[in-house]
């Protein structure tokens, strides 16, 4: 029989009274949601609501823990309490933790805060009664940390439960006894998977290492683990942790064997998606976590996270996660569920779009009055999707992906239709004509959305007869590799209609940003300017393979050159050429462009496409730009961007520069590791940046005159963001 069989019934909440507990202690401050339930049979539950996947405890969680923890002891010492269970139930949005690591400028003030917050969970370890981690849901970063504080822990067996430490990936490490516990807990190679490469693991995974005591079926946390901790009361203490072969611990309990198991670690270090220095930082915490006195073990933990707070590294990925919680957050939650949806068109883009829809389980209908292409570009969208795997976020398998798919040439059932998304080939016209003729045959709720980023929104909403429904959903190309999609609204807008959008756009597992009308918009506007200044520099002497490689060690996911090739000349020419009468000849197609759609060429030769090496038969010139200065191509590039990027805000096509970067990393590339476009021009200085701009702007002209926000934010020695911390729902203006 197993332990946890016929379990006696839990008290009611009828049965259970609030503890008489801390005379004296401040009553909860209106953050404090913690709440501490003693029952009749002495088992404690207490609920500190956290948020998820903190990188610390915010100042608000450790309060309430260590408040309550007095009011624990005070029970203990009067026999009321005999167990205490903790559950961190999570709350969504949660970013004050991220916030506060921003302002940490020095490695004291940052070993402090580990300090604060290792000091209170070594009092929750440290009770006199046995204590249960209840977990449901995600467990990550130092809500596993203040997990393993306790001496056992009882999880769901549901989807959403599952474990991770994350923070290497933000430049830190975990700092809360992390490195200490867990490889003391499951073993040090396993708790190197965790900690170093971010291993993510389910409650059958943390059962099989030890990492969890029990699993319990969903629905039954409270009871269930009730019933464990009255049994550890009754019964005493019961082994935890993994159950290690002889062969396991030889390696991981002497001294040799360490040596090999942390050498084999460091090399496959490189595989980490962490920043060298945190890697290496927490195979030092975790050497040192088992090899140094338990004391010495925690305060060397908290002195290498210290060290790592302050780092530019560190800081550039905390704001990237603030970056990631915005674009989340930050867009309307309530919009209208959209699950029908036409895409009209039968070209490349059409089939990228229809494809975004069906991977996600929505049934599309894609039409165009050419029967031909139509049947060609649905057998081509289901060749595609059978093709694609289930990383790509499909509910269910290519065989039911294929079959939501349907070609037509007409309207019929159009009228159930609830967004129609015209992507047409060609012209802009086209999109506004196939827009204006699709509405008639639709109801008056369908929203009506432009994929393209050359038709202003302005002309779309005076075509149709109702303009409050007209919206632009533009995604960046290609959708796989930039999850980006803007979502363009204007003063007619209806404000249901864009939330609806929003929403539509993260159920597509995209990355919404919510733009105004404007030359362009946000993403396609930086490419334009990104692709042009990259093919100046070919025509003026850079080697291809030099302008891409620069930027790919950069961090750009995609060289630009590259980038054109994916996208097609032709359509990059298209796209400025609809750009330049309104932005100015900086964007106008360049010499190189034009040369290459006349020969109909790539920069790179490809095999089942992957670039195999530049295309032998472009051009070699020998020209201005020095081969081996890849910081004057990256200055050229970059510098480029940011100033175009302050001529955007000027518009105020988007309000604020955490949306900028959001469209430069979603949509452009941008490498998160940087922290963002505009962060980093703040962290450069803005009056060295106007002056490397005045220099290009000598040779080099219109696209790198300083912008007027630029000159006027380095002037008054400001920045682009405030000097408060981002905000993850800032709300825009």
């Amino acid at each position: 029989m197993s332990d946890l069989e016929e379990a006696p019934e839990a008290p009611s909440r009828e049965e259970k009274q609030a503890a008489p507990l801390g005379e004296g202690d401040a009553a909860p401050t209106a953050a404090d949601h913690s709440t501490l339930d003693v029952a009749l049979d002495g088992v404690a539950w207490l609920t500190i609501p956290s948020p998820g996947g903190v990188a610390r405890l915010p100042r608000t969680v450790v309060h309430a823990l260590g408040r309550r923890l007095s009011e624990v002891e005070s029970a203990i010492e009067a026999g009321q309490l005999r167990a205490l269970i903790v559950h961190l139930p999570t709350t969504s949005g949660g970013t004050e933790d991220l916030q506060a690591l921003l302002g940490i400028s020095k490695e004291s003030d940052g070993t402090a805060e580990a300090v604060a917050g290792q000091t209170s969970l070594r009092r929750l370890e440290q009770l006199a009664v046995p204590t249960i981690a209840a977990i449901e849901g995600a467990c990550a970063g130092a809500e596993l940390e203040l997990a393993l504080a306790c001496s056992y822990r009882v999880a769901t067996e549901s989807v959403e439960t599952r474990f991770l430490l994350h923070q290497l990936r933000l430049g830190l490490l975990p700092a809360l006894g992390g490195t200490v516990r867990l490889p003391r807990l499951i073993g040090i190679d396993a708790a190197l998977r965790l900690i170093v490469h971010g291993v993510e693991l389910d409650a059958a995974a943390a059962r099989t290492l030890g990492l969890v005591d029990v699993a319990v079926a969903a629905g039954e946390l409270e009871a269930r683990a009730r019933q464990f901790a009255l049994e550890r009361v009754e019964r005493g203490r019961i082994r935890t942790g993994a159950r290690r072969r002889v062969h396991r611990r030889l390696i991981e309990d002497t001294a040799p064997g360490r040596r090999i198991l942390f050498a084999r670690a460091s090399r496959l270090a490189a595989e980490a998606l962490a920043p060298p220095t945190a890697v290496r930082a927490a195979l030092d915490s975790v050497a040192d976590g088992i090899a140094l006195p338990l004391e010495r073990a925690f305060e060397r933990e908290a002195e290498l996270y210290g060290q790592l707070v302050v780092t530019e590294t560190a800081k550039s990925l905390i704001h990237a996660a603030l970056l990631d919680g915005r674009a989340t957050h930050s867009h309307p939650p309530d919009g209208a569920v959209i699950e029908r949806v036409a895409v009209l068109g039968s070209g490349r883009e059409a089939v990228e779009i229809a494809s975004l829809f069906a991977r996600r389980g929505f049934p599309v209908r894609l039409k165009d009055r050419d029967r031909t292409a139509v049947a060609k570009s649905v057998q081509l969208l289901r060749e595609r999707l059978s093709d694609s795997d289930t990383r790509a976020g499909a509910p269910d398998g290519p065989r039911a992906r294929e079959e939501r798919v349907e070609g037509t040439t007409g309207f019929g059932g159009f009228g159930v239709i609830e967004m129609v998304v015209a992507a047409p080939e060609g012209r802009p016209e086209k999109v506004l004509q196939a827009l204006t003729e699709s509405e008639e045959h639709v109801g008056d709720t369908c929203t009506l959305a432009s994929s393209s980023p050359l038709l202003p929104l302005a002309e779309l909403t005076q075509a149709v007869r109702l303009p409050a429904r007209a919206l632009g959903l533009v995604a960046s190309r290609p959708p796989e590799i930039f999850p980006l999609i803007e979502i363009v609204s204007g003063e007619a807008s209806d404000a249901n209609a864009v939330a609806a959008a929003c929403r539509l756009a993260s159920s597509l597992g995209g990355t919404p940003l919510h733009v105004a009308d404007g030359p362009g918009f946000l993403a396609h506007r930086l490419l334009a300017v990104l692709l042009v200044e990259a093919t100046r520099l070919v025509h003026e002497g850079a080697r291809v393979e030099s302008v891409d490689s620069e930027m790919e060690g950069f961090g750009l996911l995609m060289g630009p050159l590259q980038r054109i090739d994916a996208i097609g000349v032709g359509g990059v020419i298209q796209m400025l050429s609809a750009l330049s009468p309104r932005l100015g000849a900086r964007l106008s197609p360049t010499p190189v462009m034009l040369w290459m759609a006349d020969r109909d060429a790539r920069f790179y030769r490809y095999r089942r496409g992957r670039p195999l090496g530049v295309n032998p038969g472009l051009p070699r010139r020998e020209g201005v730009v020095p081969e081996a200065d890849g910081e004057r191509l990256r200055d050229r590039l970059l510098l480029a961007l940011v100033n175009e990027s302050a001529r955007i805000l000027e518009e105020g096509i988007v309000a604020t520069a955490a949306d900028v970067d959001v469209g430069a990393i979603f949509g452009l590339g941008y490498p998160r590791r940087r922290g963002g476009l505009l962060f980093q021009a703040d962290r450069a200085g803005l009056s060295a940046t106007v002056q490397r701009l005045e220099s290009l702007a000598i040779p080099h002209g219109e696209t790198f005159r300083p912008a007027a926000l630029l000159t006027r934010l380095a002037a008054a020695g400001e920045g682009f963001y405030p000097a408060r911390p981002l905000t993850s729902g800032q709300a825009p203006g």
